[in-house]
């Protein structure tokens, strides 16, 4: 039973969606995030949910008297770490930026440690992989090609370093790709959608490679789930279980926003040298830990986004 937790990166699509999850269980939350961030907005009033506007980089800075005000006297029983910047393709790709991301979360589990919390949960990424041909689960290993993704894996794997150390819980979750109401404008559904929408041409790859695409209310549902169930020492990769060839994906959604649409360019864009063509999650272990499974199908979440 969780009674607080603490969110960096609260704003953030899937941090949003842990936080509606754990309001709507009773459960206090602190949400950190960027000072003066134009999505502040995103963030559910409740009296439940205490805002800290603070950069990554001043994490080192808050006290535990600070968070146990926040926290109304109450204990902080998870500490979830979203925060990563230098999120875009230059930054993706940039050692020295991606670095100081390692960083940060070592400092979000110091943080987590001077609360007292019993558990920290942190969000990797499928890019710890690379490219692989098979379910990704723990098993898997891990060949990353961005320094995004090197990052990822660095920050997992000191994480349970600090943890142990301090004696906290730790989970590290490689999420796939989740897609929602709070995603990024450029993601490639919210752009198709646009065009469908217009009625815009759109240049597009071959679209002939499996993915796996998780609505942002399952993924807040399943990282809640870890806070209370996640075992210690596991990582857990975190996707439908489902996959399927991109196209069929962007065919459900024109056929759902405008049928008409004919502006699709299959294959105008080759695949890159490095382009992952195979995304699926292997979600056994976090099903049997925490019960958790899917809820809403891609076609309910793409309705819900329209």
């Amino acid at each position: 039973m969780m009674r607080c937790v603490m969110v960096t990166g609260a704003t953030s699509m899937i941090g949003c969606a842990l936080i509606r999850e754990c309001l709507g269980n009773g459960v206090r939350v602190i949400a950190l995030a960027r000072r003066g961030s134009s999505k502040l907005s995103r963030l559910p009033a409740s009296p439940l949910l205490t805002l800290m506007e603070c950069d990554l980089d001043r994490m080192r800075d808050l006290s535990a008297e600070e968070v146990r005000a926040a926290a109304q006297s109450l204990p902080v029983d998870c500490f979830y770490h979203f925060g990563w910047t230098f999120t875009d393709h230059e930054g993706r790709n940039s050692p020295e930026k991606q670095e100081l991301n390692i960083r940060y979360t070592l400092d979000a589990v110091s943080l987590a440690g001077r609360c007292g919390c019993r558990k920290f949960v942190g969000a990797g990424s499928q890019a710890e992989y690379g490219r692989a041909a098979v379910p990704l689960n723990a098993a898997v290993p891990c060949r990353p090609e961005v320094a995004y993704g090197v990052a990822k894996h660095a920050a997992g794997l000191l994480s349970f370093m600090k943890c142990r150390e301090l004696g906290m819980a730790c989970n590290w979750v490689r999420i796939l790709s989740v897609y929602g109401t709070n995603d990024s404008p450029a993601t490639l559904i919210k752009t198709f959608i646009g065009k469908c929408r217009s009625g815009e041409p759109m240049d597009l790859g071959p679209c002939t490679h499996q993915w796996d695409y998780l609505f942002e209310e399952d993924a807040g549902r399943a990282f809640f789930a870890l806070g209370t169930k996640g075992a210690d020492g596991k990582i857990y990769c975190l996707g439908s279980g489902e996959s399927r060839p991109l196209k069929a994906y962007l065919a459900e959604i024109t056929a759902l926003v405008n049928p008409a649409y004919t502006g699709a360019n299959y294959g105008a864009i080759p695949y890159g040298e490095k382009s992952v063509t195979y995304l699926k999650a292997d979600i056994a272990d976090l099903t049997a830990d925490t019960g958790w499974k899917p809820a809403v199908s891609f076609r309910d979440g793409i309705g819900r986004m329209l």
